[in-house]
């Protein structure tokens, strides 16, 4: 509306679908039924220069949820806002003289009328149709509250230091104090035979459990006035965490521990005592969907099982945010190694990857064993080497006699002496070694020796009597 125009006619914009008006600086007055009727005007700015609000001004506006009247207005006519349904909250100059009746009827979600003069100052005909549930409360006549909220220590336990003061003016000398409290559990505690000086002086109350505590305030001139504190932090954990990463493998196994642990979750609550730190199942399965290069965010919620959270319906806890990050899988090295530091396989392999072990290597005189240290089933998170391990094997050695009887019999290890037997005898015959020759050491496999011999010769005399 242009700074041009000094008065809004009557119905002017009545049952238009206007949704936000601005009214320029320089008009007076709002004519009766201007907006009425306009269900979907949700926001209008009326200017400083308005001093009256005609009838039915505002009457039907259905959605308007909130409306400024300047300090200028003097007189606010018969049912400028009724029907008003969404208006919880009216603040009344001390310029306004004159409400009309009606003037909030059928506002039924109206909580409160603030007046910013003392009651015996406002205008007559009070509530002017506003619901009985909606407060007239005067600002001259009200108290104020101040609070802190400090920590009891080794308690999961608040102080609550708050003063209420009233306000002083010319026209409205007024004391105030505490009537009651509200706890969080609907329990009323009435403590106004106590009177709370105006000088600010604080007094103490212990919370004890989360929740929202009302302090209710009475001024002299009977004038309610409100405090809420909400105790939302009793026995509340302090989380912290930050970003982490951890290889594909590790995330595609990962519980929730391990991403606890990736992340460096903690808690603490009021305390000082340590909350266990978790994640939920949801969180889990996109870590372990994690592809390298990729990341999600998950929360970090730590619980103080026992504490009873603001709404008093479940446990206490907090959350962080943070993001894991899943990187490629690492990769190392396995070498297979024979018992002469010979190479037998070589292989390189992602962390987590299953070994391939190599066929069983051979080694004369020997049996293989197996492998030091023993093998990994996956792969470790460096490089290894695993070297053959061997048993000595042993041998029988027989030496036997040229008619096959044994004449010695030995167990010997590979690479052992071999002790030749005494040397056998045979009538007629000389010893003369034997075959296949003896080998120094026991060779790997049985083996057997024969004795040899040479057959031995003799003279034969035939003798005269006389020896001739």
């Amino acid at each position: 509306v242009p700074y041009q125009v000094e008065t809004i006619g009557d119905t002017s914009f009545y049952n238009s679908k206007v949704t936000k008006v601005t009214i320029e600086e320089g008009i007076t007055s709002i004519g009766k039924s201007v907006f009425s009727s306009c269900y979907s005007l949700t926001d209008i700015d009326i200017p400083k220069s308005v001093t009256s609000i005609g009838d039915g001004a505002f009457s039907g506006c259905s959605s308007l949820s909130s409306i400024n009247i300047p300090e200028n207005v003097t007189s606010i006519g018969n049912g400028a806002f009724e029907y008003c349904s969404k208006l919880k909250n009216i603040d009344i100059p001390k310029s306004v003289t004159a409400i009309g009746a009606g003037a909030f009827n059928v506002c039924t979600n109206l909580k409160s009328i603030m007046f910013a003069c003392a009651r015996k100052n406002a205008p007559k005909g009070m509530p002017w149709g506003a619901p009985a549930t909606a407060k007239m409360l005067f600002l001259e006549d009200a108290i104020s509250f101040d609070h802190n909220v400090t920590d009891i220590s080794g308690e999961y336990a608040r102080n609550i230091n708050i003063s209420a003061s009233a306000k002083l003016l010319p026209r409205s000398a007024s004391t105030g104090y505490i009537a009651q409290i509200d706890l969080p559990d609907g329990t009323t505690v009435r403590v106004g035979d106590v009177r709370w000086p105006t000088n600010g002086t604080k007094k103490v109350y212990k919370a004890e459990t989360n929740g929202t505590y009302t302090f209710k305030g009475l001024s002299s001139a009977g004038i309610e006035t409100v405090c809420d504190v909400v105790m939302d932090d009793i026995g509340k954990p302090t989380v912290t965490a930050q970003d982490g990463e951890m290889s594909e493998y590790d995330a595609q196994r990962a519980s929730k521990q391990d991403v606890c642990t990736i992340v460096n979750a903690a808690a603490t609550d009021s305390l000082n005592k340590a909350v266990l730190c978790t994640i939920s199942d949801t969180d889990l399965a996109k870590v372990q969907a994690l592809k390298s290069g990729q990341s999600t965010p998950v929360t970090v919620v730590a619980t103080n099982t026992g504490i009873k959270d603001v709404t008093g319906n479940a446990d206490i806890k907090s959350e962080k945010i943070v993001n894991v990050k899943a990187v490629a899988t690492p990769k190392y090295e396995v070498k297979f190694m024979d018992f002469d530091g010979k190479e037998l396989q070589k292989d390189t392999l992602d962390f987590g990857a299953a070994i391939t072990v190599p066929s069983s290597p051979t080694r004369v005189g020997y049996t293989f064993t197996g492998w030091t240290p023993s093998i990994d089933k996956t792969m470790p998170a460096k490089d290894v080497k695993y070297t053959a391990t061997y048993s000595i094997n042993s041998y029988t050695a027989i030496f036997a006699d040229y008619d096959g009887t044994e004449l010695q019999k030995d167990t010997i290890a590979f690479g052992a002496a071999i002790t030749e037997p005494k040397t056998p005898v045979r009538n007629g015959y000389t010893f003369t070694g034997w075959t296949p020759a003896v080998d120094k050491t026991m060779p790997a496999k049985d083996v057997t020796y024969t004795a040899t011999y040479s057959t031995n010769s003799y003279t034969a005399i035939f003798a005269d009597y006389d020896g001739t």
